[in-house]
């Protein structure tokens, strides 16, 4: 249902600044139940105890196939497309979002979550991982990161990307 959303963002591929700023307060107001930002139900209240895919991790998931079950079925896919929701709620020439979403995710959070996509708790590399979901969930974080801390001219957020060791 996120993907809704996304219709109303942009018209003739500009982005709409006053959809924008009501959908990013809309999902903020109630972040925790509606938004998906790590892709772990290792001990999600969201997630019936009676849901297999209760108790798995993003990477679980994809190596369990749930990217691909039907759209609205899948949490990987609601993962994916809460992080494309809130990229496109920054896109463009819009501080006051971009700024909302300094707080709600860091540059490590995002670079880690590119960089260790396909890591198992151990550190090893799930080599048997779908790619095509890999590269779908590393897309999203890209995306957010160029959204909102790449084309910003806030001196925080440029000091974030500088200070980023990884």
């Amino acid at each position: 249902w996120l993907n809704f959303f996304q219709v109303m963002l942009e018209i003739n591929d500009a982005p709409f600044k006053r959809n924008q700023d009501l959908i990013l307060n809309l999902l903020l107001q109630r972040k925790e139940a509606v938004l998906d930002l790590t892709g772990d139900y290792l001990d999600s209240p969201y997630v019936s105890k009676s849901d297999p895919r209760n108790g798995k991790s993003r990477l679980d998931l994809i190596l369990d196939g749930d990217h691909k079950k039907e759209p609205k079925m899948s949490l990987v896919l609601y993962h994916t497309a809460s992080l494309n929701i809130l990229s496109m709620c920054t896109r463009g020439k819009n501080p006051g979002a971009k700024s909302k979403l300094f707080t709600l995710v860091s540059v490590e959070t995002i670079v880690d979550n590119v960089l260790d996509c396909q890591k198992k708790p151990d550190g090893s590399v799930a080599s048997e991982a779908d790619e095509d979901a890999i590269l779908g969930v590393r897309n999203a974080w890209i995306q957010l990161l160029l959204n909102v801390f790449l084309t910003s001219q806030d001196t925080v957020a440029i000091k974030q990307v500088l200070s980023e060791d990884r």
